[in-house]
């Protein structure tokens, strides 16, 4: 019986010794507890009795073993406050132990089977303890090998790198989901493990009960962060165990200058492998993410709004009126972000504002810039100024008479250059990736910078062989992407606006605005080319040349066609795509309950736009940028060709004027007189032609199909188009 009471307090006896294997020196001994030898010389009808008592005993000193590591401050509060909850049962264990050395000395009735039945229920308690503890320090084990493997390997730490940015990455939803993994066992993870227990020993009323006090008072710290998160938007996770993990280091103050999504998504992320079992649900655990990210920027904006739940307390993580509790506070929490974006920052205001500047429902402004701005913008596109565009832009904007003269957020808008045609921005993306042109703008949530990665690796797949050529290629292309072509606007946005209209909503904006604007230009040129013709003498004065003048018949008709064209793309997509989808989004704002819908409807509008814009379907893409091209260098060919019809009608001229006429020199050297460069005016007119009129026609036929299988909204554009352009 002595030795026995030895044994319980954690010491060797007599008669029973700590096996061979076990050095209570060694940490990992200590938690998994001692295997005791009983002495051979005990009369085999006790060692039944004594086994049952030794292993209670090995179960003692693991469980004491554990929650001296597991108290440790690197295990975070959830691990603390389970130690404390086991220690009571070790302290009864103790004091029972104790009751029972007493029994032992003085009671001369007391038996070794009095003893074990006296020690039957925490025993019992103890050995589920043990089994909770091993779980643990089983998972703790998982957690250190896949941290060590992965910093052992370079390639996965690249890897992971590459993959997560850093930090996080977005799940299908735009939750931005935490890939960085705990090295210990603690937080989440410990309430899940204790709660699947609990469900697996759900018909043991003994471990039912143990397990229910453990996830009790293991979840009170848990609770206490999650409840200060998602009714004031505040983490207090000191030892990093709660469910949303803050990154510090992403500032808000740079938003209004660079406001990129990395505030909004990266900020506050998901630790997805240590949700509790309660909150796994990615329906519950995004409602705790947004929850707490609402109420954080309306306090960073200076509110001090907190949910009217902000007092009700929880026994336990198991409590069903957490789900009621989320559920209020995640409602509470996006009518206040709500109520901050709409009536103190006037989002309804900034939407119609970038409405007028990119979308161009009130271009009276850009007409003015690109008036005055003409010569600078017919500069290539690296070589204009975009200092003195923004000078002239402003002046733009502030013309007396100017609808753009009232706008509260004039002085917010930035002129911006871009080398890279919008055609180009989306089908090299499209060649090298076979991704999706909306999935390649982050359309989906990916990072935009995604589109200049994906150039430089178009740029390395060229082939060296050819690079001279390429070079060539580069060169020209250079010297013709004129900066209206490059032309587009950035619009400063200010926090918390910025976590609305992020980058990639910008994005959307700025690809909308540079189709328009090249439209705008190409219809300019052809008006200007029209112009030209009225104030020119020979374009006016019917010649001798008959060929000359059915060629300037002609070459007018292939300048109305392609005027009406784009006039027709362009009301398109002003008319019929933009407004329409515009009524329906005032419409959807109004009726949004919360921030995630109005930020849901927005987008849904520009990816609305751009697809009905036919700037996300490669083949229609492809085909628009070949008629727009056409047009374009039509209108510049006309332009440039009045001194070639004078040199083919000299008689217009005065005496004094033909005499001053040079000859025409060809590229070999030879002399080209009238008829040689009537018979080139003729070859270059019907090329254009012919190539505007088969590209119009596979382009309505494309129309029809994609009408039929996409897009319906197509079939009017297409209907407009045949009126115009009857197939023959």
């Amino acid at each position: 019986m002595e030795d026995i009471l030895y044994v319980m307090m954690g010491c060797e006896g007599y008669y029973i010794r700590y096996s061979d294997a076990y050095d209570p020196t060694i940490q990992f001994d200590k938690l998994k507890g001692p295997d005791f030898r009983i002495s051979k010389s005990l009369d085999p009808s006790l060692k039944d009795l004594t086994r049952t008592i030794v292993d209670s005993a090995k179960h003692f000193l693991a469980l004491r073993a554990f929650v001296e590591s597991q108290s440790r401050p690197e295990y975070g509060l959830v691990n603390q406050a389970l130690c404390a909850s086991l220690r009571k049962f070790l302290n009864q264990y103790a004091l029972l132990t104790a009751q029972l050395e007493r029994q032992a000395f003085y009671n001369e009735a007391f038996t070794l089977h009095n003893m074990t039945i006296r020690l039957n229920h925490i025993s019992t308690v103890l050995r589920h303890g043990f089994d909770l503890a091993q779980a643990i320090l089983k998972e703790n084990d998982k957690k250190s090998e896949e941290s060590a493997n992965v910093f052992n390997d370079f390639d996965k730490v690249l890897e992971s790198l590459k993959e997560s940015n850093g930090s996080s990455n977005l799940n299908q939803i735009g939750i931005t989901v935490s890939s960085t993994k705990s090295t210990v066992c603690k937080g989440g993870t410990i309430l899940r493990i204790l709660a699947g227990r609990l469900n697996m020993y759900s018909g043991d009323p003994t471990a039912r009960d143990l397990l229910k006090t453990l996830l009790t008072d293991a979840s009170k710290p848990y609770l206490k962060m999650l409840t200060l998160w998602i009714h004031k938007g505040v983490i207090d996770d000191p030892y990093e165990e709660f469910l949303v993990r803050e990154f510090k280091s992403i500032p808000r103050e740079r938003l209004d200058l660079d406001y990129t999504d990395e505030y909004w998504e990266k900020r506050y992320t998901i630790r997805k492998d240590d949700l509790p079992l309660q909150l796994s649900s990615s329906e519950v655990y995004e409602k705790v993410l947004l929850a707490g990210k609402y109420l954080n920027v309306v306090r960073e904006c200076g509110g001090t709004d907190v949910s009217k739940d902000v007092d009700e307390t929880f026994e336990s993580i198991e409590d069903s009126r957490i789900v009621l509790s989320l559920s209020s506070a995640y409602t509470h929490a996006n009518q206040s972000l709500l109520s901050l974006l709409i009536k103190t920052h006037n989002l309804p205001t900034r939407l119609t504002s970038l409405k007028h500047y990119f979308l161009l429902d009130r271009a009276d402004f850009l007409i003015n810039f690109m008036d005055i701005a003409e010569k600078e913008l017919s500069k290539p596109s690296r070589k204009a100024s975009v200092t003195k565009l923004q000078y002239l832009l402003d002046m733009s904007l502030r013309q007396p008479g100017s609808i753009s003269s009232t706008d509260p957020f004039k002085d917010e808008v930035i002129v911006d250059m871009t080398h890279t045609s919008v055609t180009d921005y989306l089908l090299k993306i499209v060649n090298v990736s076979g991704m999706d042109p909306s999935e390649a703008m982050g359309l989906t949530g990916k990072d935009p910078n995604v589109v200049e990665k994906r150039f430089l690796a178009a740029n390395r797949a060229e082939s060296a062989q050819s690079a001279s050529s390429d070079e060539k290629d580069k060169d020209r292309k250079v010297k013709h992407f004129i900066a209206t072509m490059g032309l587009q606007l950035d619009f400063r946005i200010p926090f918390p606006l910025s976590l609305v209209l992020s980058r990639k909503t910008i994005l959307r904006y700025q690809l909308l605005f540079r189709h328009l604007v090249e439209l705008k230009h190409i219809e300019r040129n052809l008006n200007n080319s029209w112009v030209e013709q009225a104030k020119s003498k020979v374009w006016r004065a019917t010649s001798s040349n008959e060929r000359l003048n059915e060629w300037k018949i002609k070459a007018v008709k292939l300048r109305v066609k392609m005027l009406l064209f784009v006039q027709q793309v362009l009301y398109f997509c002003t008319m019929e795509v933009i407004e329409p989808n515009w009524s329906k989004l005032e419409s959807n704002l109004l009726d949004a309950k919360t921030v995630d819908s109005l930020m849901e409807q927005h987008v849904y509008y520009l990816d609305t736009c751009m697809k009905e814009c036919m700037l996300t379907n490669q083949k229609l893409l492809k085909l628009q940028a070949k008629l727009f091209m056409a047009c374009r260098m039509f209108g510049e060919f006309l332009l440039q060709r009045t001194k070639t019809l004078i040199q083919i009608t000299p008689e217009v001229l005065s005496p004094e004027e033909r005499g001053n006429l040079k000859k025409v020199i060809g590229k070999n050297g030879e002399e080209l007189g009238p008829d040689d460069l009537m018979s080139w005016l003729e070859n270059t007119l019907n090329q254009y032609e012919a190539s505007f009129d088969h590209h119009l026609k596979v382009l309505m036929e494309a129309l029809n199909y994609y009408a039929a299988t996409e897009t319906t909204v197509l079939l009017s554009l297409c209907a407009r188009l045949e009126v115009c352009f009857p197939l023959t």
